[in-house]
């Protein structure tokens, strides 16, 4: 049986131990707020049970109700002091629950009651990477509108506009440069956006970049230009787009390959029919492996 005040009323005249915790460390309160019990929630505040307590997993009652969206009972355990900002063992806090299931509101109630904007899960995650990774669009907007950190890293460097990038979110990217996202910003593997749109085959993604002043022989830490990614991954489109606008054929990487090296090697035939149609020297002397490459051709 659930949600039935009166016995809970009885068993705590009884003596019963109101913190008391089961096999997964969740108290009464846990319970009443995992199962939208708001007069038993009322009655366990009123009887001094505590609302920061943990479970197992570090999650607080509040948690539980945020991750419900039982917004009345989120009211109510922040109006008897409940804390915003406490983490689970993911790291992740209410505010990270409420925008993972796009809940503006939910989202609004936990901000103006001190819910840190910024907070990062274990993962290096704020708010805005969660919104961005879901391409949830109004929510970014409110985000950025309080003060959250449009090019904050994650573990491994990577801004919210990486995120949109890999999942060709094209309007999202439209909106986070708008708020000045760095268009440039490398993670930890020194990709920029530009670099994770030509991995994930997003030429529409890449064009959307480089009109927006993405550059284009920007290299990673092995030296490679988003034009070897593009011909490493034969896309064919993404190679002569990014040739149009410029891209250097003839830039090598810290092994000293070029993207031809990394079309021929992987026998992309038209990839690499493309490049050499488009190259200025067929050969580069610090290179001359490009030579036998082509042979298989």
């Amino acid at each position: 049986m659930f949600n039935i005040p009166s016995i809970c009323e009885y068993c705590i005249s009884l003596g019963a131990n109101i913190n008391a915790k089961n096999v997964n460390g969740k108290t009464a309160l846990h319970c009443a707020a995992d199962n939208k019990c708001k007069e038993i929630v009322e009655l366990l505040i009123s009887h001094g049970a505590y609302l920061n307590i943990m479970d197992k997993y570090l999650k607080t009652p509040l948690q539980y109700a945020v991750y419900h969206n039982y917004k009345d009972i989120v009211e109510l355990l922040i109006s008897n002091g409940a804390n915003t900002n406490e983490k689970d063992k993911y790291g992740e806090n209410a505010l990270h629950y409420a925008v993972y299931h796009n809940y503006k509101d939910t989202v609004e109630l936990l901000i103006s009651n001190g819910a840190n904007i910024n907070e990062r899960d274990n993962n290096g995650e704020n708010a805005l990477h969660y919104a961005a990774r879901y391409n949830y669009k109004e929510m970014i907007v409110f985000l950025l509108l309080h003060s959250a950190k449009i090019n904050e890293r994650d573990n491994d460097g990577k801004t919210a506009l990486h995120y949109a990038a890999r999942h060709n979110y094209k309007e999202t990217i439209e909106l986070l440069l708008s708020h000045g996202a760095n268009i440039n910003e490398r993670d930890n593997n020194g990709e920029a956006a530009l670099h994770i749109a030509a991995r994930c085959s997003s030429k529409e993604t890449v064009e959307l970049l480089l009109s927006h002043g993405a550059n284009i022989n920007e290299r990673d830490n092995y030296g490679k230009t988003v034009l070897h990614i593009a011909a490493r991954y034969t896309y064919k489109d993404t190679v002569q787009l990014l040739l149009s606008h410029g891209a250097n054929i003839n830039e090598i990487d810290n092994n000293g390959k070029t993207a031809l090296n990394s079309a021929t090697r992987c026998l992309y035939k038209e990839t690499t029919e493309l490049l050499l149609a488009c190259c200025k020297q067929k050969f580069i002397k610090s290179d001359s492996s490009q030579f036998f490459d082509i042979c298989k051709f």
